[in-house]
C-alpha cells in the first residue's frame, strides 16, 4: 500500500491536496490516540507500583516457611530433617 503524501490529491476525492483536506483530521485524531494511551500507560504504571509495593510489604511481613509441607511423622519429614540437621 502506498503512503499518500502532503502534496498528493486527497483520497476523499474532494480534489484538494492531502495537507489541506484530510490531514489535520489525521493528525488530530492521531493526537488524541496518543494522548489516550499515554494517559492508561501512565496509569498503568502507578497502579502496578501500588500493587508491587503493597506485595513486596506482604511478603516481608508474612515470609512463606521455607520448609517442605510433610505431614508430621511421614517419612518425608523424617528424610528431611536428616538433611538439614
Amino acid at each position: 500500500m502506498n503512503e499518500i503524501g502532503r502534496n498528493d490529491k486527497c483520497p476523499c476525492g474532494s480534489g484538494k491536496k492531502y495537507k489541506k483536506c484530510c490531514l489535520p483530521k489525521v493528525e488530530e485524531q492521531n493526537a488524541w490516540t496518543n494522548k489516550l494511551l499515554n494517559e492508561d500507560y501512565e496509569k498503568w504504571i502507578v497502579e502496578d507500583e501500588k500493587v508491587g509495593l503493597a506485595n513486596m510489604a506482604s511478603a516481608t511481613a508474612n515470609p512463606p516457611d521455607p520448609s517442605p509441607a510433610f505431614a508430621k511423622g511421614s517419612e518425608g519429614e523424617k528424610l528431611f530433617n536428616e538433611m538439614i540437621a
